[in-house]
């Protein structure tokens, strides 16, 4: 594997290519160089984790017998992240589903 150089960057754009086609690692580990403990380095990995639990959501979801109403209880359950459902923040009002709701 050719890199062109060593900066952040540059190792961000390598690792990119490398999990499009073999998919994210479970853990990955640094040699402590400066590239990696740069704020934008970090940012990428933040990232990739947020990637990673979107992908085990989504696979919870298409392994329920019903994924039409599994899907429907994830788009109407707010985010701990967000505080909004992702009804709410793409259609500005929550949805009505089978699940009880307090508010």
């Amino acid at each position: 594997m050719y890199l062109p150089g060593t900066t952040a960057n540059t190792v961000i754009i390598k690792l990119k290519s490398i999990f499009a086609k073999w998919g994210i690692p479970l853990e990955l580990v640094p040699d402590n160089g400066p590239r990696f403990d740069s704020r934008m380095f970090k940012d990428f990995a933040s990232r990739n984790g947020e990637a990673e639990c979107a992908v085990k959501i989504a696979k919870s979801i298409l392994s329920q017998e019903d994924q039409i109403l599994a899907l429907m209880s994830y788009r109407s359950t707010p985010s701990t992240v967000t505080g909004y459902s992702p009804s709410e923040i793409m259609l500005q009002q929550q949805i009505r589903t089978t699940l009880p709701r307090y508010t």
